[in-house]
């Protein structure tokens, strides 16, 4: 974000500070400061490598075991419910092919039923054309059936706030909160947001059948990872979260709305990695203002670099269904692989090839044959 582009903006969405130019300068590397102050301390190798950071707003009754919720899922219901990727700034032909595709199949394996959504900005938001992503979506649907390319409602980030997700690296600045518009995709009543360059090794039905308004999953320096989380579909919420955001402050050391840092290290409150934008907007808004938040295992729904965390298990202490790191051949969505996991991913990507190499001979390097 420039300063020049102030003046597209309203002048409800800056701060007094940074209503001139030369003003608005020195805001911003203010706020640039302050953000990558909370991402060297998020990125600290000697602390988050070693041992979970302990979330400041959450106790027993906020995990969840997911295998105790109703199954079978209703026969009625399945048509309402979905799973979802949000590309943040488009998706290349070629990152089809290499994240989505596999994506796709690999969900697939196990439910042959639900719909699989693939989420696009806004039609007037789009840098470049996606007829040819839409030509792939369509010849993988025509073999696997229901994939679908949608467009998400714009989502309207103050200037602010821009600021500071534009200031710290992460995956795509203030486009990352983009993901909040899958609450205003009201087709569905439910849908499992899945990142691109997670696997699911197995059956997730049972996140379907928790009837929750919020369901996350731990991140290593995280409350909440944005690799996976289940959300119940209500525009209504969409609006109130987009209303919140215009009026919303955010540091790194004082956190969302002055809430504070959403972790403690050695009984001190820290900043979370990417609690700038949509991983500590969630954190804040399902476990602070409104308490109603859930979280399964990270180590079964969202498994991420297990080897390198000596205590993951600590979530036990939270509740005594998680696992965590203690069994990861229960892992059913791997975001992040290590030497524990990878010949199950490894095994898992070849049975995609072998049952479906006309899809694979279809997407060569070319683009859509």
């Amino acid at each position: 974000v420039r300063c020049d582009d102030a003046s597209s903006l309203s002048s409800s969405s800056l701060s007094s500070s940074s209503s001139s130019p030369s003003s608005c300068a020195a805001a911003i590397d203010d706020m640039k400061g302050s953000a990558m102050l909370q991402h060297r301390v998020a990125m600290d190798p000697s602390v988050w490598w070693t041992e979970w950071r302990i979330p400041r707003f959450m106790g027993p009754s906020t995990f969840l075991d997911a295998k105790g919720c109703a199954l079978p899922v209703e026969v009625g219901r399945i048509a309402r419910q979905a799973y979802a990727g949000v590309c943040f700034v488009g998706c290349s032909p070629e990152y089809f092919r290499n994240q989505i595709l596999p994506w796709v199949l690999h969900i697939r394996r196990f439910d042959v039923r639900r719909d699989i959504l693939i989420a696009l900005p806004p039609e007037d938001e789009l840098d470049g054309d996606v007829s040819e992503l839409r030509l792939a979506v369509d010849r993988v649907s025509a073999v696997v059936g229901n994939v679908k390319l949608i467009h998400l409602d714009p989502v309207s980030i103050p200037f602010h706030l821009r600021i500071r997700m534009d200031g710290v690296q992460n995956c795509c600045g203030w486009r990352e909160m983009r993901g909040l518009a899958l609450w205003a995709v009201e087709a569905y009543d439910t849908i499992i947001k899945i990142d691109f360059d997670a696997k699911v090794l197995s059956s997730i039905e049972e996140l379907f059948a928790c009837n929750e308004a919020f369901i996350g999953a731990r991140g290593l320096v995280s409350t909440v990872n944005g690799g996976m989380f289940v959300l119940r579909t209500n525009r209504s919420r969409f609006e109130d979260m987009l209303h919140l955001l215009q009026a919303a402050t955010f540091d790194p050391l004082h956190g969302w709305n002055g809430a504070g840092p959403m972790m403690l290290e050695d009984g001190k409150p820290v900043s979370g990695l990417g609690e700038e934008t949509l991983q500590g907007w969630m954190t804040y808004y399902w476990y602070v203002l409104n308490p109603i938040g859930k979280l399964v295992d990270t180590g079964v729904y969202d498994y991420q670099f297990c080897m390198k965390i000596s205590s993951l298990g600590s979530d036990q202490a939270f509740h005594p269904t998680v696992r965590g790191c203690n069994s990861p051949s229960e892992a059913k969505i791997v975001h992040k692989a290590d030497a524990l996991v990878n010949q199950r991913v490894a095994e898992a990507d070849e049975r995609i090839r072998e049952r479906w190499p006309e899809l694979f001979a279809l997407f060569g390097a070319g683009g859509v044959r």
